[in-house]
């Protein structure tokens, strides 16, 4: 083994562009799921030079601690040699970690899953028996050998491989390529490759359009009973196989999916000629390469409608035969070779998991009518996301977003709508959403609704500040709205409406009040739209009229009592006692003369 520095200096090209109508005619999809291409000002692939000047044959990214391997192939010494790169800054500086003395001119790298754990490497000779395996990082390598030339070569765990063979036989080894078991027939006549995921569940492409899967770790294999097109297949799982059952694969004729246990037959989700190499994000993205053209990113593959396509160039003219990906939490890396020009690229996807967050509307508001009757104009706006330079947003009838009446983009972070651009209609209900589209389509957000307001009405009768109004029966109207068919109407001693005398729902513009108010008092009402939407409320007052004073009966005057005091009627009695004894004395007085007369004249 040798071991050497190497130092290189990475640059940028551009992606070019395609149109969307020629990307459409590219890929023809038998659904036709949304279309676009990676805005080639903003989204860049980063070159990094070959750590020689020999022929690169594969390349494998790890995670923390992040290293970059390498394997180049030298015709003229016929030496196959394995290199490291590591640090932030993959590719400046390489390092030779084994040479390995081969005749065939295929080496394939494979690292574990769980990389950043066990720190395991294999490097295999395709057509050879020849397998190194390192533990540490490629830092010390251990020699193994299997049992016939290797075709292709999937790693379970650290110690746990899966090899192919001629004639469609697979052989397991769960010592790190130490012993082998029995080997298993594919039920392929010739295997292209294999793959295995979580779980033991083994997947091999055929050479001739065929695929084969494993449920048991690889102890029995069953053939999918239809081909998925001619040539070389490529397959590989989905990430929430255990639950949907789902499988792609690629051949010349395009990608497909299928559903174990499920489908009859594949589903082309991508209409596209020599797609060579698969790769799936951790959550779930499929990015799938047609080597001389561009790499094709799928958003939501395992749906039959949310699926989403975008088509990212590669970055020159070249041969680029390998796809690798390193994903995790916060990005996807998408990895390839040109073998033509010894060049290894890479672009960063950050958009494959995020959402833009909606600001205002918020949920659930109500847009005002302008003057018109209309909505004049209003905006939507959202959050932006971190390399993003354009947005799309749509309305929906629906809150399942099915029914678009609205479509618009925009470079920054807001878009401003009117009447004349969405035809709204008054007192409906809508649903919005925002994603990306350049330099990559993002998932939409969630949606949230707005309704479209449906004016005010205006107080008819009684007008505002009316005096003398009766306290029963009392009229009330307004002013009709030709969208709406229901209106509340509330009566209340109080200007903000509050404790309210009556309040009940109509569907005309008139109500009677049957109740009885008091007389002299000052009330308030109000009325608004509540169907098909709510409006705002109008509020308007009047007065009613005094209390009426009691007329008499015609020729009938009523005389007001006055209540006479004790006192006085004392004063009266006294006065009247001294008048009648008075009047008594002088009787008496009267009566007693005669008599004394008459003895007088007696004697």
């Amino acid at each position: 083994m040798i071991t050497s520095s190497w130092c290189f200096t990475s640059t940028k090209t551009k992606v070019k562009c395609f149109i969307a109508l020629l990307l459409a005619l590219s890929l023809g999809t038998l659904f036709a799921p949304s279309l676009a291409v990676a805005d080639g000002g903003d989204l860049h692939w980063t070159e990094i030079d070959s750590p020689e000047s020999a022929d690169l044959c594969d390349i494998a990214v790890a995670p923390e601690p992040r290293s970059l391997f390498a394997a180049t192939y030298n015709f003229t010494s016929h030496e196959a040699t394995i290199w490291r790169s590591g640090g932030t800054s993959l590719g400046a500086h390489w390092g030779s970690v084994l040479i390995i003395n081969t005749d065939p001119n295929g080496i394939i790298l494979r690292l574990s899953p769980n990389y950043s754990e066990d720190y395991t490497v294999y490097a295999v000779e395709v057509g050879g028996d020849l397998m190194m395996v390192s533990h540490n990082r490629g830092n010390s390598w251990e020699e193994c050998h299997a049992p016939q030339p290797i075709v292709d070569l999937t790693v379970e765990d650290e110690d746990t491989v899966y090899i192919a063979l001629p004639g469609g036989f697979i052989q397991k080894s769960t010592d790190g390529a130490c012993t082998w078991q029995r080997p298993v027939h594919s039920e392929l006549s010739e295997i292209n490759m294999l793959t295995v995921s979580e779980g033991g569940i083994v997947l091999v492409g055929g050479r001739n359009g065929e695929a084969a899967y494993s449920l048991d770790g690889g102890n029995t294999f069953s053939e999918i009973p239809r081909d998925v097109g001619a040539g070389d297949v490529q397959i590989m799982a989905d990430i929430n196989y255990k639950e949907n059952g789902v499988i792609y694969a690629s051949t010349d004729e395009g990608v497909y999916r299928w559903s174990i246990g499920v489908s009859t037959r594949w589903q082309r989700i991508v209409r596209e000629s020599g797609v060579e190499g698969l790769a799936l994000g951790n959550e779930g993205t499929l990015y799938a390469l047609k080597s001389d053209q561009y790499v094709i990113r799928l958003l939501d593959p395992s749906t039959s409608n949310g699926m989403e396509i975008d088509l990212v160039d590669l970055p020159a003219v070249g041969k680029f035969p390998v796809l690798r990906l390193l994903s995790n939490s916060e990005q996807n890396e998408v990895w390839t070779i040109d073998t033509a020009n010894d060049v290894i690229c890479y672009f960063t996807d950050t958009l494959y998991e995020a959402t833009p967050a909606l600001d205002t509307p918020l949920d659930g508001a109500t847009i005002a009518l302008g003057a018109c009757g209309c909505v004049n104009y209003f905006s939507l706006s959202w959050n932006g996301l971190p390399e993003a330079t354009t947005y799309e947003a749509a309305i929906y009838l629906d809150s399942d977003c099915t029914q678009r009446v609205w479509l618009g983009n925009s470079d920054s972070t807001s878009i401003m709508l009117g009447d004349n651009s969405t035809q709204l209609i008054s007192g409906r209900t809508y649903y919005w959403r925002v994603r990306t589209v350049a330099p990559l389509k993002s998932h939409w957000s969630q949606p949230r609704s707005f309704t479209i307001g449906v004016g005010h009405v205006q107080a008819i009768s009684p007008a505002g500040g009316t005096n003398d109004m009766p306290v029963s029966d009392i009229g009330f109207s307004w002013t009709s709205a030709s969208s709406a068919t229901e209106y509340e109407f509330t009566l209340s001693q109080n200007a903000d409406l509050t404790d309210p005398i009556a309040t009940v729902r109509v569907s005309s513009s008139a109500y009677t009040y049957t109740g009885t108010l008091d007389y002299d008092m000052s009330y308030f009402w109000g009325v608004r739209i509540t169907e098909p939407a709510v409006g705002p409320l109008s509020v308007s007052t009047f007065r009613t009229k005094t209390s009426p004073v009691e007329i008499s009966p015609a020729g009938r005057v009523e005389t007001a009592s006055v209540i006479t005091p004790i006192w006085v009627w004392t004063i009266i009695g006294i006065c009247g006692t001294l008048i009648a004894v008075t009047l008594i004395l002088i009787f008496r007085k009267r009566q007693i003369r005669p008599f004394y007369n008459r003895s007088c004249t007696h004697e």
